[in-house]
């Protein structure tokens, strides 16, 4: 799979940056954040229970099944790339993204390593796997921190809201300024206590886009679920 593609299909978790910026910024972001980070952290949790709500409720279920829909907007290619499937979580550090259109993709997000497989097309040809470096498993990839409100609540702040009647759009810059992501915006359905959708945009002018369609909660999901022992036929690749 040409790199290109990958980081696609990554950009629901890895945002703008490319994994290597992303582990070339995940000691920054593991380190206690100042007192000045706290201080808004902290007053953005009491003014915004909504989503604070939301993302305890989440942190708190033994796992989670996410029915998704994924859009990107390449701006500069003038195209989108659309994707469906399911996304399946153990708080806070086990994630697993499986899609199944437009070609059966899975993403593996776990503490201490991460992976991509491409399922081909023809019987005949070879699975291919992406390996993800990252010596620091998740911590600074955009979405997984909302399996962790804590450190959501370090990393993000909360510019404004918007009252949509019954659900609020929250708009979020990140704290600690990582590189190229200029908007960030968090949808919450304040009824159900759900995120309904995630959309951020890069320095590039694309946007990501996450609906999220259905959700079950504390749902026994298999600790093999995350993991895989690849085929001896397949080709894979080092990120």
């Amino acid at each position: 799979m040409n790199s290109w593609k990958i980081l696609i299909l990554l950009s629901l978790f890895l945002g703008p940056l490319c994994f290597g910026e992303l582990v070339a910024l995940a000691p920054t972001l593991a380190k206690t954040p100042t007192p000045a980070a706290k201080t808004v952290a902290k007053a953005m949790v009491k003014k915004d229970s909504p989503l604070k709500q939301c993302l305890e409720r989440i942190e708190k279920t033994k796992g989670l099944v996410l029915e998704i829909k994924k859009t990107v907007s390449l701006k500069l290619l003038k195209k989108e790339e659309e994707s469906e499937g399911t996304l399946k979580a153990i708080p806070p550090d086990k994630i697993k993204l499986e899609l199944n259109r437009p070609i059966k993709t899975e993403l593996v997000l776990t503490k201490n390593k991460s992976w991509l497989i491409e399922f081909p097309v023809f019987e005949e040809d070879p699975i291919r796997i992406t390996k993800l470096k990252s010596a620091q498993g998740n911590d600074g990839i955009l979405v997984a921190q909302i399996f962790n409100s804590k450190k959501f609540f370090r990393k993000f702040k909360i510019l404004n809201k918007e009252d949509r009647g019954g659900q609020i759009l929250y708009h979020l810059k990140s704290i600690q300024k990582l590189a190229g992501l200029n908007k960030i915006e968090v949808e919450v359905d304040v009824d159900d206590v759900e995120i309904k959708k995630i959309k951020y945009e890069d320095e590039l002018g694309n946007t990501t886009t996450l609906v999220i369609e259905d959700t079950d909660w504390d749902v026994d999901i298999p600790k093999e679920t995350f993991e895989w022992n690849p085929p001896k036929n397949a080709e894979i690749q080092e990120m």
